[in-house]
């Protein structure tokens, strides 16, 4: 199910990022963007370990 997350995580991201693209001014964009790059990098590192410690013990699948 992680990959449906990372997916909705990507699609967010380059929305924002066209979005950015058409209402920022130069510099904006810049900034849009290298904010945008680290908050996707840290999503995807948050689901990653997520998707990895529930298959290493999925006992902790009560959600």
């Amino acid at each position: 199910m992680w990959y449906a997350a990372l997916f909705a995580d990507l699609v967010v991201f380059l929305g924002c990022g066209l979005l950015a693209e058409r209402l920022l001014p130069p510099i904006g964009r810049t900034v849009a963007w290298i904010v945008l790059i680290m908050t996707f990098g840290v999503g995807a590192g948050w689901l990653w370990g997520r998707a990895r410690q529930l298959r290493r013990h999925p006992e902790g699948r009560h959600e």
